[in-house]
């Protein structure tokens, strides 16, 4: 995550668990970023902890931030991180990520680099550990320490010429809590409780008439907030048993926070066809990087299908047993 501001997809990936105390209650329609009475932002509406920004951050500016959360994913961990991004431009210079122990999710793998170093150090009085990540071309230092029972990673970047030294300052300085709202909020979900929060009803797995070999596979949501733009997605996967072929039935509401993101679909590549009395945009030909079906109904809710191996009377098939159900 070395650019969070020019890219935001990197965000994405970035999707944490919240604790018990944050996002057990659903999110309302009308919600978007919930201020306190004294016009703060509040963060422990999503956070069981209020995050905390340096005073020293070596003349760099606040460029981005975010909440990500994920309160059941397969890892089997909570995990629920508040991201800061410092940088002059679209080049980010450093980072800070923060949760509560046990909760960060981690970014890097270490397939992804060539030699990893450790060194025990330490901020102010609490311990640390200085992590030195080298790369084929670059390298990547960070400082890992926990104060106040929140963890704290703060996170150089050889693109913005953060010294070790700059590191040590900007991490023994975060002292100064958090008022303002971030950039983006993002909230996924897996599982049974993946329509907790969604503004609208939801499909049932077995409201869909999958074609013969088909079993479902999971259920899975995606709210993404940016200043008064709210977007939800509501996903039903089925598969064969293997990664593909697969069948996934997308449910979305709102506008699409990050721009960069949008599907771009040509009206050349559709056909269009009634079904039910709704109009249906079905795909021509049979390629597997266009989705299979995409249609709207009452109340701006969008229907997105994506089956690369699903010829077209199958396609129909799903699209029926949609508008029969819903």
């Amino acid at each position: 995550m070395t650019n969070a501001k020019a890219d935001p997809s990197d965000a994405l990936e970035a999707t944490a668990e919240d604790t018990n105390a944050a996002l057990s209650q659903q999110i309302p329609e009308s919600e978007q970023f919930s201020s306190l009475p004294d016009g703060s932002f509040d963060y422990k509406k999503y956070l069981s902890f209020i995050p905390s920004l340096p005073s020293y951050t070596a003349g760099y500016e606040l460029t981005y931030s975010q909440i990500a959360s994920n309160p059941n994913s397969t890892t089997g961990k909570n995990t629920n991180t508040y991201l800061a991004a410092y940088g002059k431009g679209a080049a980010t210079a450093f980072t800070i990520e923060e949760a509560k122990p046990g909760e960060m999710f981690q970014t890097i793998h270490q397939s992804s680099f060539v030699k990893e170093t450790k060194t025990p150090i330490q901020i102010i009085d609490l311990p640390a550990t200085l992590t030195v990540i080298e790369y084929k071309n670059s390298s990547h230092s960070s400082i890992q320490f926990t104060k106040d029972n929140v963890e704290y990673i703060v996170s150089g970047f050889s693109e913005g010429s953060i010294s070790q030294e700059e590191l040590k300052k900007i991490a023994a300085s975060i002292n100064t809590s958090v008022d303002n709202p971030p950039t983006d909020i993002i909230i996924q979900k897996i599982g049974q409780t993946a329509s907790n929060g969604l503004s609208f009803k939801t499909l049932k797995p077995e409201g869909i008439a999958v074609p013969q070999g088909y079993g479902f596979e999971q259920e899975s949501s995606n709210i993404q907030i940016r200043e008064n733009e709210k977007y939800e997605i509501f996903s039903l996967s089925y598969t064969t048993g293997d990664s593909t072929p697969f069948l996934n039935v997308q449910m979305s509401k709102g506008k699409l926070p990050f721009k960069e993101m949008a599907l771009e679909l040509k009206p050349s590549d559709f056909d269009t066809k009634q079904i039910n009395g709704t109009e249906v945009k079905l795909r021509k030909n049979l390629n597997k990087n266009l989705p299979a079906a995409q249609f709207g109904i009452k109340d701006g809710i969008q229907f997105t299908i994506f089956a690369p191996e699903l010829q077209e009377s199958e396609v129909e098939k799903v699209v029926t047993s949609i508008l029969q159900s819903y």
